[in-house]
């Protein structure tokens, strides 16, 4: 069933590059790699909108378009997602980044913002996960920079790259427990879906052409 809380395909790529345009930096192809994952995923699930889950893939890092906004970006994009009416864009934005919705799960980025800090605390405290909110963090999780890659491979290179805390391995783990739920909702394993080989990154051939 498609949600009416999201934009079009067609609205969602016009904002998207909108965002792309202000600061292009490494979110837009990792961004265009989590809609194509939760678009195949979402695809092979039974209860699932292909075109909604590519839509929140695409969106979810929109906030991004503001330099330096570390960690901020999930405040950003959701407040730039509800001035445009997309609740549910707005609420993936928020959500993507805590499978535990726990706000001391980022290990750093918040740097000088502590009332974006407070605000998602605060937002984490009230919100209802859909499984929309569960299959882009997945997709998150699996979409990387320069390609497709196994969880495991995208879960070290963040952890190599932003630093861990205590709750990294109980994030992991709430990870992999998403994966499995997926896994038993299809039937099939979620590498076979995407069609991940082995260890390396993997660029779709219908993405190269709008990667930058």
């Amino acid at each position: 069933m498609k949600t009416k809380l999201s934009p079009t395909i067609e609205v969602a790529e016009k904002l998207f590059l909108e965002g792309a345009a202000i600061n292009h930096g490494p979110w837009v192809n990792h961004s265009r790699f989590a809609a194509h994952v939760a678009r195949l995923i979402a695809r092979a699930h039974p209860d699932m909108d292909e075109e909604t889950a590519y839509v929140l893939g695409l969106l979810h890092d929109i906030g991004r378009l503001e330099r330096h906004s570390g960690m901020a970006h999930i405040t950003v994009g959701y407040r730039w997602l509800m001035e445009r009416g997309y609740a549910l864009s707005a609420q993936i934005a928020m959500t993507h980044t805590f499978p535990i919705a726990d706000v001391e799960l980022a290990s750093s980025g918040w740097l000088d913002h502590e009332e974006d800090k407070a605000f998602t605390r605060s937002f984490l405290k009230k919100v209802h996960y859909t499984p929309y909110d569960r299959l882009i963090q997945l997709a998150d999780s699996i979409g990387g920079i320069y390609g497709i890659v196994p969880m495991e491979v995208r879960l070290v290179d963040i952890a190599l790259r932003h630093g861990t805390n205590e709750l990294t391995v109980p994030k992991w783990k709430a990870l992999f427990s998403i994966k499995e739920t997926f896994e038993k909702e299809i039937g099939q394993n979620l590498y076979e879906v995407l069609g991940i080989p082995g260890d390396s990154p993997w660029i779709p051939n219908e993405l190269r052409c709008q990667l930058g």
